[in-house]
């Protein structure tokens, strides 16, 4: 899932200073790339969370995503309108990949419950 979010990223750090046809491109990329988060997300959610934890862990992700698109939107505004579209897009990339960087760092993959020692 880091790989889609850094993809997306990437596609998105050309915007300040490419072509009109680059950025078309990045677009059709960036779609691609991210098409599978949400799916992913879910399923990973489904496989960590208990079944009598699912329905509220879902909800609380569901309540986090509805308030995020707002604030972001209230936040990206004045953003835009000081440093302009394409720069934000470039700059909203970037830190998506930095983000992702330090994610990728300080990420520790969990023992898989296939190698983990069974109770005696």
């Amino acid at each position: 899932m880091l790989l889609i979010v850094a993809g997306w990223g990437a596609c998105l750090v050309p915007f300040a200073f490419a072509p009109l046809g680059v950025t078309l491109i990045c677009f059709a990329v960036g779609g691609l790339v991210y098409g599978p988060f949400v799916p992913l997300t879910y399923a990973l959610f489904q496989s960590i969370t208990t079944t009598a934890n699912l329905p509220s862990v879902l909800a609380a992700r569901s309540a986090a995503l509805i308030v995020a698109t707002p604030l972001g939107t209230a936040i990206g505004g004045p953003i835009v309108a000081g440093i302009g579209a394409g720069w934000t897009l470039t700059a909203s990339g970037a830190a998506t990949v930095g983000l992702t960087a330090l994610a990728t760092l300080v990420w520790r993959p969990r023992p898989s419950r296939a190698l983990a020692p069974s109770p005696v």
